[in-house]
């Protein structure tokens, strides 16, 4: 995976889920390389819209995290952008101006629902909220909390980095503090499982199929050979 684009010199150029920033398009067209763009529909969509916004004299809010590359290429498509994280972002924010807010698609309805009344706390001349949360990440994050509550620990696998991994971690733990953010089979510490005879298990969008299968595999072995 190439982290710029000067380091790409041929070949074929594969864009992830997350986007790219739209100079960066302009830059590896213009260099005759074949492009296959895998941007998540909803991430161009949330581009879109930041774009429209920009157009009609919002200022431009993001509720997301600004290091995340999803952000980084949305952040790309508007001239005047705020990224705010969570309340302490809040400083960031225009006085008496026109909001037009959005979010990063896995951002939790929770999450952005206290985040918007905290923004509206603020003060404002007019504000415009468009959801653009993902749904399959809502229902996967709804499904795992009814899961959490069921079960005595639960573990969410994928890559410690990813967004929505992280906020399905972050959303089980608030219901059941018994839940671990692991990547794979080999970070688990066994001892964790003492007295627990229920566990859960869910993962991330883009956790392969293959980490969780080996995860449920070995965690039934593990729970046989304790019995």
């Amino acid at each position: 995976m190439a982290n710029s684009v000067k380091q790409i010199q041929a070949g074929t150029v594969i864009i992830r889920s997350h986007g790219a920033v739209p100079e960066h398009m302009a830059e590896l067209k213009q260099r005759g390389l074949k492009i296959v763009d895998a941007t998540c529909i909803l991430v161009k969509r949330l581009q879109t819209i930041a774009k429209e916004l920009e157009k009609a004299d919002y200022k431009v809010v993001i509720i997301g995290d600004e290091n995340h590359p999803e952000i980084q290429a949305v952040m790309g498509c508007a001239t005047d952008v705020v990224v705010v994280a969570d309340e302490k972002d809040l400083h960031k924010l225009p006085k008496n101006a026109k909001l037009g807010v959005v979010c990063q698609t896995t951002e939790s309805p929770e999450h952005l629902s206290a985040m918007l009344g905290a923004v509206a706390k603020v003060g404002f001349r007019e504000l415009k909220v468009i959801n653009t949360l993902c749904k399959e990440a809502v229902k996967r994050q709804k499904s795992a909390v009814k899961l959490c509550k069921q079960v005595d620990i639960m573990f969410v696998l994928g890559d410690l980095e990813s967004a929505n991994t992280r906020r399905l971690a972050e959303l089980c733990k608030k219901y059941n503090k018994q839940t671990f953010h692991l990547q794979n089979w080999n970070e688990l510490d066994k001892n964790i499982l003492s007295g627990k005879n229920i566990a859960g298990v869910t993962a991330g969008a883009s956790t392969p199929e293959w980490i969780i299968a080996r995860f449920v595999e070995n965690l039934a072995a593990f729970g046989n050979s304790a019995a």
